[in-house]
């Protein structure tokens, strides 16, 4: 296979199984942020990876994560024939619920009624 499959996705949306499955058939090449604080998410915007690095066939899996959208981190791979994108959507309250049984979820239960939060995780992974 000539080509490098691109796979972002929004947390809770199937990120583990495709990556763990891609690894079966290909190389793959983990572009995440390592954690939550603003260091970290700073420290991974101002650090693109070298995609002219990745060999065909391999394949490069990331979050979509507010400012660090896929269009802004690597514009050019939307022109570039060799790079196939892939992503999956989740109805939003079936991921807000999904999201809340997480542990980032668990404490956004502890400072929030469980249907606030329940809706304000629908209304983030709905945009």
């Amino acid at each position: 296979m000539p080509y490098v499959i691109v796979f972002n996705h929004l947390p809770r949306t199937a990120g583990l199984t495709l990556t763990t499955l891609l690894a079966t058939w290909r190389h793959v090449t983990l572009d995440y942020q390592s954690d939550d604080s603003e260091h970290a998410r700073n420290s991974w915007l101002a650090r693109p990876l070298h995609l002219d690095q990745l060999a065909p066939g391999s394949a490069l899996v990331g979050h979509y994560t507010g400012a660090g959208r896929l269009s802004a981190r690597y514009p050019h791979i939307f022109d570039d024939a060799r790079f196939r994108l892939v992503t999956f959507l989740r109805d939003p309250w079936a991921t807000a619920l999904s999201a809340l049984g997480s542990s980032a979820g668990q404490h956004l239960l502890a400072a929030r009624a469980p249907a606030e939060a329940a809706m304000s995780l629908a209304g983030a992974f709905a945009k």
